[in-house]
């Protein structure tokens, strides 16, 4: 959207101080899906599972749950969380349960002092593991990736992340609207303090145009570099034959997923 406007701006032709008129037409609000999951085959053979996880809903762990079950015979995982918003804590400490089991995922700094956050679910699998991130990984999102990375579960692949390390209660009215307040600010399993700072990835790759300001890249294809990063480090860690050789990811230009899970929630351009 961004990029649309600045491009529009600079396509208009008038003087100083004059008028001009601009005709707007929305874009038709398409559903994304809140988790959407495929299995990916390398060129040997090797098989990944891919999953994007667009929100941190009440719904988004069982959804995963279900793929990481789904996907049992593969090599290892990527957990997209590039553009994820974060939310819901709730959400957060089943999901690190999948990877960590039960353990210390971080704390909340508040007024009154400091809260242990535990993760509350088993563990799933403990295959390779990659989480892909950017700087629109927010809050829960960011809160997740920092801690796999703390404890060397997860090798954290990306651009550094929003920095948005703030826990909210949420205060519905009367009106249905709901007022958030502020309680604490989230630290990692390891101390680091997420707000302002973000999560520094393992392997920090560029994107010279991201797909949230151009909408002709799409998360996931050949063009996307910071996919490709991600399936070449969970090739690594199978500790399977050399990389010096060239590999290839089918499905890269397919379009769509192949499977999709969960619910759809409504996007529209902004």
């Amino acid at each position: 959207m961004f990029l649309y406007l600045y491009n529009l701006l600079r396509s208009v032709s008038a003087s100083y101080n004059s008028t001009f008129r601009v005709v707007l037409t929305r874009r038709k609000i398409r559903p994304v899906p809140a988790v959407q999951a495929r299995l990916e085959t390398t060129w040997e053979g090797r098989q990944i599972g891919y999953i994007i996880l667009h929100q941190f809903t009440l719904s988004s762990p069982q959804q995963v749950k279900e793929a990481l079950e789904r996907f049992q015979g593969a090599d290892g995982f990527v957990l997209d969380l590039r553009n994820n918003p974060g939310r819901s804590v709730a959400a957060l400490q089943e999901l690190a349960g999948f990877f960590l089991g039960e353990a210390l995922i971080g704390t909340s700094v508040e007024r009154t002092g400091t809260t242990e956050l535990r993760s509350t679910e088993a563990q799933i699998t403990n295959k390779p593991f990659v989480v892909l991130v950017n700087q629109g990984t927010a809050s829960t999102a960011e809160w997740l990736a920092g801690t796999l990375k703390d404890s060397e579960r997860a090798v954290v692949v990306g651009m550094p992340t929003f920095g948005k390390g703030l826990i909210h209660n949420f205060l519905p009215l009367t009106d249905g609207a709901v007022v958030a307040v502020t309680i604490g600010r989230a630290n990692t399993s390891s101390g680091h303090e997420i707000l302002g700072a973000g999560i520094t990835p393992n392997v920090r790759v560029e994107m010279a145009n991201p797909p949230f300001l151009d909408p002709t890249i799409t998360f996931a294809f050949r063009s996307d570099t910071q996919y490709r990063q991600a399936i070449e480090q969970v090739i690594m860690q199978t500790e399977r034959p050399s990389l010096s050789q060239p590999y290839a990811v089918e499905h890269l230009c397919c379009s769509g997923l192949s499977e999709t899970l969960g619910t759809s929630r409504r996007t529209g351009s902004h």
